[in-house]
C-alpha cells in the first residue's frame, strides 16, 4: 500500500567539517568503477574530505565531479585515463549510516583510502560553461558555446583530449542545447539558429519543426519540439513506442499538453508534460515506466500513478524518478529495487520516496539535484542550479501575498515552462 510520507530518514551537516560541499548521498546496485563502494540497500552519505565540487556527472558505471575551477575530478585508487590525469592527492571516502537522525554524529561505518585525480579539458577549448556525461564521453562546452572538447573516460589509453568546432565566429551561431544520455552513445546539439547536429554532424533533412528539448538511449535519439517527438533509431523494447526511424520521424501520438522535457534510460523514455503528468514507453522489467501499474510499456501512455505535479523527470538504465512541485521524489526501478522494504512506500513494486525540503533541512547547502548514472543515484548539491520552473511558482506565490487586492491575481495561469537549455542531464 501507498503511504504518504517519505522516507523516515533525516539528514544532519557532518559537524566536523565547515562545509558540506564534500558530501554525496549514493545508492548503487554495483560498484562503480571509478568510485569503488560497495553496493547499498539504501541512501548512504559519503564524505569526501578535501574534494569540493559544483556538479556530479554521471554515466554508466563512473562518476565525475566538476570542480569551482572547471576541472574534471575523480575520486578513486587509479586515474581512468593516466596520460590526462593530475594527481590532487590522497583523501579518504568516509560512509556513515543513512539513518543519521541524531545530530551527534557517529564514527564513519567505513572508510577507503583513494586519490583526488583531475583532468583539465579547458586547455583545448579556453573558459568552459558546461558539461555532460554519456556512456563513454565527457563534452564541455566552451563558454563562447561554438566548440567543444571530448574527454573518453573510459579509453585507458587516450592521450588527447579531442576538439569538435561547430562555429565560426564569422558564423554568428552558437550551441543552444546540449543533449545525451547517460546510457548513450549519442549526443545533439541544437544551435540558436535552429540547426540539428547528431554525434556531431549537421542534419541533411533538417526536422520542419521547433526543437527545444530531447534525450538519448541506448538505440537512438529523440528530439521533442512542444507537441511532437522525433526520434531516430532501433525500438529496441518499444524506447520509442514501437515506432522504429532510419531518419528523424514524428511518433503519431497527440499529447493532451505540450512537451516540457524528455528523458531516456537505456531503453525506455519518460515524457513532462507542462500541466505535472509524465508519459512513458519502453522496457518495463522493474515497472521502470508504469510505477505501481501492471501494464506492459509497449505503448506509450500516462503513467497512472499519483506524483502530484510533477516538474522534473530522470532515468538510470532500467530505473525511473519524478520530482514533484513539492520537491518530493518518487524513484523506481534499478536500484530502488534492492532497497530495504522498510524504506519504500510501496513494495511490490518497490517505490521510494524522499522529500528535498524536510529531510536535508539541516544543511547549510541542501542537496538539490540527482546525477543518474547506469545502476547509481547520486544525491548531492548543485551549486547555480537552474530551475526557471520553480522559480515561476514562487514568483506568483509571492505576488498573491503582496498586492493589495490578490484576488485580481487568482487565476493567474503559468503558461511558459522551463527552457529547453535549463534541462539537466
Amino acid at each position: 500500500m501507498v503511504q504518504n510520507q517519505p522516507s523516515p530518514i533525516t539528514y544532519y551537516n557532518h559537524p566536523s567539517l565547515e562545509e558540506d560541499a564534500s558530501t554525496v548521498f549514493l545508492a548503487t546496485n554495483f560498484s562503480a568503477t571509478n568510485f569503488q563502494v560497495a553496493s547499498t540497500s539504501q541512501f548512504t552519505r559519503y564524505v569526501i574530505p578535501k574534494l569540493r565540487y559544483n556538479q556530479v556527472l554521471a554515466g554508466d558505471r563512473f562518476f565525475f565531479f566538476v570542480t569551482p575551477d572547471h576541472a574534471l575530478a575523480e575520486v578513486c585508487a587509479h586515474a581512468s585515463v593516466p596520460s590526462l590525469a593530475k594527481s590532487k592527492g590522497p583523501t579518504n571516502i568516509l560512509g556513515y549510516a543513512s539513518d543519521l537522525s541524531e545530530e551527534s554524529q557517529p564514527k564513519p561505518l567505513s572508510e577507503l583510502n583513494a586519490t583526488i585525480f583531475e583532468y583539465d579539458l579547458s586547455k583545448k577549448i579556453g573558459a568552459i560553461s558546461e558539461f555532460y556525461m554519456n556512456i563513454d564521453r565527457i563534452y564541455a562546452v566552451n563558454s563562447k558555446r561554438t566548440e567543444i572538447a571530448i574527454f573518453e573516460y573510459q579509453n585507458l589509453n587516450s592521450t588527447e583530449i579531442k576538439v569538435k568546432q561547430f562555429f565560426t565566429d564569422s558564423e554568428k551561431d552558437f550551441i543552444k542545447t546540449f543533449i545525451t544520455g547517460p546510457l548513450s552513445t549519442h549526443y545533439v546539439v541544437l544551435s540558436q539558429k535552429g540547426k540539428i547536429f547528431v554525434n556531431g554532424e549537421e542534419l541533411k533533412d533538417p526536422i520542419e519543426d521547433t526543437i527545444v528539448c530531447g534525450a538519448c538511449c541506448g538505440s537512438g535519439v529523440i528530439l521533442a519540439s512542444r507537441s511532437t517527438l522525433y526520434c531516430r533509431g532501433a525500438d529496441t523494447f518499444n524506447v520509442f513506442g514501437g515506432h522504429s526511424f532510419d531518419t528523424f520521424d514524428k511518433i503519431p501520438f497527440k499529447f493532451e499538453a505540450s512537451i516540457v522535457d524528455v528523458k531516456c534510460g537505456f531503453y525506455h523514455t519518460l515524457v513532462l508534460l507542462s500541466n505535472g503528468t509524465v508519459y512513458s514507453c519502453g522496457y518495463n522489467v522493474l515497472n521502470q515506466t508504469t510505477f505501481n501499474t501492471t501494464d506492459t510499456g509497449s505503448v506509450l501512455s500516462k503513467i497512472a500513478f499519483d506524483f502530484g505535479f510533477a516538474v522534473e523527470i530522470g532515468c538510470s538504465s532500467r530505473g525511473s524518478w519524478v520530482r514533484n512541485n513539492n520537491d518530493d521524489v518518487f524513484m523506481v526501478g534499478e536500484v530502488v529495487e534492492a532497497f530495504t522494504p522498510s524504506l519504500c512506500i510501496h513494495t511490490n513494486p518497490k517505490i521510494y520516496k524522499f522529500n528535498y525540503k524536510s529531510q536535508f533541512k539541516n544543511f547549510r547547502h541542501p542537496p538539490n539535484d540527482i546525477a543518474s548514472a547506469g545502476w547509481q543515484y547520486t544525491i548531492y548539491h548543485k551549486d547555480n542550479r537552474n530551475d526557471p520552473f520553480k522559480s515561476i511558482f514562487r514568483f506568483r506565490a509571492l505576488l498573491l501575498k503582496t498586492v493589495s487586492h490578490p484576488e485580481g491575481f487568482s487565476d493567474c495561469a503559468i503558461v511558459t515552462m522551463r527552457s529547453s537549455s535549463s534541462v539537466d542531464e
